[in-house]
């Protein structure tokens, strides 16, 4: 009653593979490759990314959370991340209040290959960069 959507062709081939015992190593293999991208990405972030942003390092799953420093406004900097053909899902999607984690993002490692992990890393990391610039000019201008 769970599912009534998948189709029974679907449905077979799945209890079949379960039946045949290959979930365990296909499991294994999915946490090496999850591993990999995890770590690639770490390491990007380590080396593009402002040193104000802060980030956690999963011990599972297929997301990394980052804070931007207060002031930088992933909603906003969401665009410029797209024309720099990288996005990432903004933080407001996971609060419940009215501009509640504005300056938070969560990004995925699931799904491409260390190299594209990299690259778009290194693009956040130029977004983000410039971002932090803009903001740190903003509250260091003297007000008229």
């Amino acid at each position: 009653t769970a599912d009534v959507c998948t189709d029974v062709l679907s449905q077979s081939i799945a209890a079949e593979f379960l039946k045949g015992g290959h979930l365990q190593s296909h499991l294994q293999k999915l946490i090496g490759t999850y591993q990999k991208r995890r770590d690639a990405m770490l390491s990007a972030i380590q080396e593009y990314f402002p040193k104000q942003i802060r980030y956690n390092r999963p011990l599972g799953g297929f997301f990394v959370w980052a804070d931007l420093p207060d002031g930088c406004n992933t909603v906003e900097l969401f665009e410029k991340a797209v024309a720099a053909k990288v996005a990432y899902v903004v933080g407001t999607a996971f609060y419940t209040g009215e501009n509640k984690g504005l300056n938070t993002l969560r990004l995925t490692y699931c799904a491409v290959d260390e190299a594209k992990i990299r690259e778009g890393i290194r693009r956040l990391g130029d977004v983000f960069q410039q971002a932090i610039q803009t903001a740190k000019t903003k509250t260091d201008s003297p007000r008229s």
